[in-house]
């Protein structure tokens, strides 16, 4: 998340350190405090990796000609030419 604001160079300063202090103690709040939560968020992030992966696997030439091939091969016929 970004957060764009204006406020004076020693302003900006002073909530960056804030935020540096406060902020690890509220991830580890909301993290580590529900074990159900955390497993099903970890869960989410692979699925979503393993969803990235897949697609570029099925998305590369090799994988389209392999695929290709296949048919062909199925319908009997092995004209790479088409």
């Amino acid at each position: 998340m970004y957060i764009s604001l204006s406020l004076e160079p020693e302003k900006t300063k002073e909530l960056e350190q804030y935020i540096k202090a406060i902020l690890p103690e509220i991830i580890n709040e909301h993290l580590f405090e529900d074990t159900n939560s955390l497993r099903k968020m970890i869960n989410e992030c692979v699925k979503g990796q393993i969803k990235a992966h897949i697609n570029d696997i099925l998305q590369g030439k090799n994988f389209r000609e392999f695929l290709r091939d296949k048919i062909m091969q199925e319908i009997g016929t092995n004209d790479k030419s088409k």
